[in-house]
């Protein structure tokens, strides 16, 4: 028997400038309507999304309605305008649910006019980030939103206990931040019979941009001097550098662009190595996807690896230089046995800590009982 609806009324509010249109483009909308449209909406009593363009994206889901930007206003405007423009149905939630706290500010401003509590996925520190970019006046004005609104949020979700101890910090109660890793689907995204002989295949799935570390991991490709393929699924400003390296050596790559989510398990199934080369992450919801795929993985040492990535037990951990990067390629090249431990223990471990069902579980649970 299907579990009844609660009466609450829940708003999600997409990651500030996010857009259907761009979850489209990177192969998530899909993602997003499987694993939370659907689950809220069976739960809650109606859903409303707040997108950030003008857009009215099909939902087959009778009680989920996207609210659209209708007049196409300019995002950082829109923040401070949305909650007015839609007053009528801000007053319908009671709770709102922000993908990720950069959609604070209309939240806040709701908060202010009605009786709504506020539930924020942190996902790693912006400020940071932004330097990490050498945005360093976004980052400025990122540390001023965080000490406005941080206290204002009624519930934080973090993915890694890193963030929670960030926040902590800052003076969010313990009991305010609850861990819910990302998910994967470890029913789609499952081990399959790789290939044998001819060049090994190494993935890399992402934006092509400066915080992935792009570059150095295709000087490290061009340095292995190994029978190698590569495989780049993700679009960015850095796509025509990367490019113009592989061609230079020469290496044979691929690149494909955004994939729908639910074809990417045949890219990771066909792949002998995952690089994930980053300077900075929130909870890489590739790396789980890979490691539910049983690939061998080698990370990048960003700012709170050890969260997921056990280096040595389920996956590799290098520095960031093309040296290294490539070094460890070598390593897992020339080493089945060792190859085929890190897949093994790379499934256990997304089994055990990211099923996405089970965290959307616990996640409707915790907005229930606010």
């Amino acid at each position: 028997m299907a579990p009844s609806r609660t009466q609450i009324n829940l708003g999600i509010i997409l990651s500030f400038k996010e857009s259907a249109r761009i979850l489209e483009q990177s192969g998530q909308w899909d993602r997003f309507v499987s694993y939370y449209l659907t689950p809220y909406s069976r739960t809650f009593n109606r859903v409303f999304v707040f997108g950030w363009e003008k857009e009215v994206p099909r939902i087959d889901i009778p009680n989920v309605v996207f609210v659209p930007n209708k007049k196409g206003v300019n995002p950082y405007l829109y923040a401070f305008t949305m909650p007015f423009t839609h007053k009528k149905i801000f007053q319908q939630c009671q709770v709102l649910r922000l993908m990720q706290y950069t959609a604070i500010i209309p939240a806040l401003i709701a908060k202010a006019r009605h009786t709504i509590k506020i539930v924020a996925t942190y996902g790693y520190p912006y400020a940071a980030f932004f330097r990490t970019k050498g945005k360093t006046s976004t980052a400025f004005l990122w540390k001023i939103v965080e000490r406005i609104g941080m206290k204002k949020v009624d519930a934080f979700i973090v993915t890694y206990p890193t963030n929670k101890e960030f926040l902590k910090k800052r003076g969010i109660p313990s009991q305010l931040i609850h861990i819910l890793p990302n998910g994967v689907d470890t029913d789609l995204f499952v081990p399959q019979q790789r290939k044998k002989g001819g060049a090994y295949e190494i993935l890399f799935v992402g934006r092509l941009e400066k915080e992935k570390n792009p570059i150095n991991f295709a000087r490290a490709l061009v340095t292995t001097k190994e029978n190698i393929h590569v495989s780049i699924i993700g679009e960015g400003s850095y796509r025509d550098g990367m490019e113009a390296i592989f061609k230079s050596a020469p290496i044979p790559y691929t690149f494909f662009g955004a994939i729908p989510h639910e074809k990417l398990p045949s890219y990771y199934a066909s792949a002998d190595i995952f690089v994930l080369p980053s300077y900075a992450e929130g909870s890489p919801k590739a790396l789980i996807e890979a490691f539910s795929c049983g690939c061998a993985c080698v990370v990048g040492k960003y700012p709170g690896y050890q969260d997921i990535a056990r280096d040595e037990e389920n996956c590799l951990v290098c520095e960031h230089s093309p040296e290294d990067i490539a070094a460890t390629l070598r390593r897992l090249i020339h080493d089945d046995t060792l190859r085929r431990r890190l897949s093994l223990a790379a499934r256990k471990y997304a089994l055990e800590h990211h099923n996405i069902r089970a965290i959307i579980s616990k996640e409707i649970e915790m907005i229930s009982n606010l």
